[in-house]
């Protein structure tokens, strides 16, 4: 009897883990290899990799410090609550606070997220030195859960980050990525998926936020995600 649970438990660990690989997947598309897909002109500005729609960039002056080469624990990241806070509030006027949102990754040097709105989609991106990047598109989600950009918390990060480095013994600098999207399994309610840069123990971590209950997954695990415990 035990053993049959515990094929059970062990069977529903995987599955839920393919579940969020899948949704991650298809959350960001491709992960970015650098900017989050966006390429820096001379001018400190930016311009989108992609063809047509509709864009503009901020920034100006002198150039600014590739962003991709921020670390998570440096001054200017956007791991950092009041540097994601002044972000989001910016994307906020941009798109609006009740922006439905197709995925959401946060670097520490840059966030970069789809908005649906009307018959296409928006690409919003935005680096820790304030260049704007939005870029209009047609084009649609298909089923993929939207969420609204207002449910984001730019405390949350941090925080994720803090407990990681004291529960899950893995430092903050070792932190490369953030994806939020809505729970693969249940359907509703945020999912924070927090991924290490490549080499790590842990394949990612996850939370339902700031306080949830923290889970992670070992890189090539056969048991599926584990709760994180002290």
């Amino acid at each position: 009897m035990r053993l049959m649970i515990a094929l059970v438990v062990w069977v529903g660990a995987v599955v839920g883990a393919v579940a969020v690989s899948d949704a991650v997947s298809h959350s960001i598309h491709n992960r970015p290899a650098s900017a989050g897909g966006f390429t820096f002109t001379p001018s400190g500005g930016s311009s989108s990799s992609s063809s047509g729609g509709s864009s503009s960039s901020g920034g100006g002056g002198s150039p600014a410090p590739d962003p991709s080469s921020i670390k998570s624990t440096d001054r200017v990241s956007l791991f950092r609550a009041a540097n994601l806070s002044k972000a989001l509030a910016k994307a906020r006027a941009a798109l609006g606070a009740g922006a439905r949102l197709d995925n959401f990754a946060l670097y520490p040097g840059y966030l970069s997220m789809t908005a649906v709105k009307g018959g296409g989609e928006v690409q919003f991106y935005i680096d820790a030195y304030g260049q704007v990047q939005r870029t209009a598109s047609p084009g649609s989600p298909g089923s993929t859960p939207l969420f609204r950009l207002s449910a984001v918390s730019a405390s949350v990060p941090a925080a994720l980050a803090h407990r990681i480095s004291t529960a899950g013994h893995l430092p903050a600098s070792a932190l490369h990525y953030v994806v939020v999207l809505v729970d693969p399994i249940s359907g509703h309610g945020l999912t924070w998926l927090v991924y290490p840069v490549q080499g790590n123990r842990v394949e990612y971590f996850k939370a339902s936020g700031a306080n949830g209950p923290l889970f992670e997954y070992r890189a090539n695990s056969s048991t599926g995600l584990q709760l994180v415990s002290g």
